[in-house]
């Protein structure tokens, strides 16, 4: 039994939290003792009663979801002795409906292995649960308009790139080519942009999944300089990659370590003076870890601003902002991707006009990992620089008409009318045998008419949505081989159903690479010609 002075000790606690909404009692099991009750236990239990078992309490008060745990943690006093913490429904009888609080249950005396005395302690958080839930039903109204925008952005952006693929494949004037070169450079811009504030959204909330693997970093670089030299020719003369002889081999995803050294050398480009020297070297350190260093000679970084460079929407002062700059994304995206990745970001400036150096570390990978290939040097083709009267040469995504047999037979689905026919049309130029429907029953009606090779469909479509086509196309195509291409403005995420994404052969996110399609289906189109 509780010792009289315990119990006004405990008589004087409780009257201290009448004025804080705290629900306390004092529960013995000893008729002798009397029952403590808060005055706001009062106001939320009602008028106290004779209670000989705390469980009978929770089983009656505690909402269902949470009853489980509370009576499996009420064990755990009674076993351990020990306080426990959790945050329960309470049924209240002065509003008639559930309230949120923060409990405490401890037992303050036994017998043997029996409690014999419990204290009960609770904290109305009803404010602070509708305040956080309030907060969580904003960020998730914000996440679900930003998708949609990007959805919405992205849609338009195909048909154009489509659209500028064709102008160049029937090789007009000067004066035309330099116009669509314009075009190309601002969309690639828009979809730049779009995928930064798609990508910060998703990290924010834990929702990019990387794809590791084992590869060699010297092949990464060596891809991203001639992506880059494809891009702007005018790097051909700028750009000096640094390779070492042996491989460096280390686990990571690929995709997003592309990605990384791309926005750094968006940086680097556009905040250099034109003409300007960039460094890329790639070598190993004493701590075993990969490192890229990415050097300019550009405005530099004040001291002061080096401290908050990598934070979202950080970006210079206007007097150095370059008119392709973005939204201040990209080097937060870079070192958040970094970091995923068991990696590190930093960076060098000796102070303004003193030019930069961004370091990537990423740990080498384990010799046990598997074995290290033998690669020899990455050769990189040194374009020639364009002659002043001459044009711009065509992109390798852009290629002329071919009157040569078709190398595949291709559906395009999509409700997007102008992306579907400027795809069809496109894909005839590279040679191929395409076709159009623009809703999910007519692309099926075509499909038991063509037998096509490949459908490339669209995801969001009204009325059925690619999904429930490719689902209805995997049923009908019994033996024959099929290649079905998934194309949406919205990234596959971890929402994403994966029974969903198993019935598609690749996902592409609009706007379509044409690049990346064209070597998609280019081990489609030989296997065509062998049959």
């Amino acid at each position: 039994m509780q010792p009289d002075g315990d119990l006004q000790f405990y008589k004087a606690l409780f009257s201290l939290t009448d004025q804080s909404s705290t629900v306390a009692w004092v529960l013995c099991k000893d008729p002798g003792v009397p029952l403590v009750f808060s005055r706001f236990a009062k106001q939320v239990f009602g008028e106290p009663i004779e209670l000989n078992d705390i469980r009978a309490k929770v089983v009656e008060t505690v909402h269902v979801d949470d009853r489980s745990e509370a009576l499996s943690r009420l064990d755990e006093v009674a076993s351990t002795g020990r306080m426990i913490q959790m945050r329960l429904r309470i049924w209240r009888v002065d509003t008639r409906d559930y309230g949120w609080f923060d409990c405490s249950f401890a037992a303050m005396s036994r017998d043997g292995s029996r409690v014999t005395q419990w204290a009960f302690r609770a904290l109305d958080v009803a404010e602070e649960v509708r305040a956080q839930q309030a907060v969580r039903e904003a960020s998730q109204r914000k996440d679900a308009f930003i998708a949609l925008l990007g959805h919405e952005l992205r849609n338009p952006l195909s048909p154009i790139i489509n659209s500028l693929a064709l102008i160049r494949a029937h090789r007009p004037n000067e004066a035309i080519l330099h116009e669509v070169d314009l075009i190309e450079r601002q969309t690639r811009q828009m979809v730049r942009l779009i995928n930064d504030l798609l990508d910060v959204s998703r990290l924010d909330h834990d929702r990019i999944n990387l794809e590791t693997e084992r590869f060699d970093l010297r092949l990464t670089l060596g891809q991203i300089r001639e992506v880059i030299l494809r891009v702007q020719a005018d790097m051909s003369h700028r750009l000096t990659l640094a390779l070492p002889d042996r491989p460096v081999m280390v686990i990571g995803d690929q995709a997003r370590m592309r990605q990384v050294v791309g926005n750094l050398m968006r940086n680097a480009v556009s905040y250099s003076p034109p003409g300007s020297p960039v460094t890329l070297s790639l070598s190993v350190t004493a701590d075993g870890e990969a490192r890229i260093d990415l050097t300019d000679a550009g405005i530099g970084i004040a001291s002061e601003r080096l401290a908050t460079l990598f934070e979202p929407f950080s970006r210079p002062g206007d007097a150095f902002r370059h008119p392709r700059a973005g939204l201040g994304l990209g080097l937060s995206l870079a070192r958040r991707l970094m970091e995923m990745q068991g990696g590190h970001l930093a960076v060098h400036s000796a102070g303004p006009g003193l030019g930069s150096t961004f370091s990537v570390f990423l740990p080498l990978a384990d010799p046990a990992d598997g074995p290290v290939a033998s690669i020899q040097p990455i050769p990189v083709k040194q374009p020639e620089p364009p002659s002043p009267t001459s044009a711009p040469a065509a992109s390798p995504s852009l290629p002329e008409a071919s009157s040569a047999r078709s190398l595949s037979s291709i559906l395009v689905v999509d409700d997007n009318e102008r992306a579907a026919d400027s795809l069809t049309r496109l894909l005839r130029l590279w040679g191929h045998s395409a076709r159009a429907a623009h809703d999910g029953p007519s692309g099926l009606d075509l499909y038991r008419t063509l037998h096509p090779d490949v459908v490339i469909l669209d995801i969001s479509m009204p009325g059925m949505s690619g999904v429930e086509v490719a689902r209805l196309l995997r049923a009908q195509q019994g033996a024959r081989a099929l290649k079905i291409y998934a194309v949406s403005g919205f990234p596959a995420s971890e929402k994403t159903d994966p029974t969903d994404l198993a019935l598609f052969d690749r996902y592409l996110v609009k706007p379509v690479d044409l690049d990346l399609l064209r070597d998609v289906l280019e081990p489609i189109s030989s296997n065509s010609l062998l049959h």
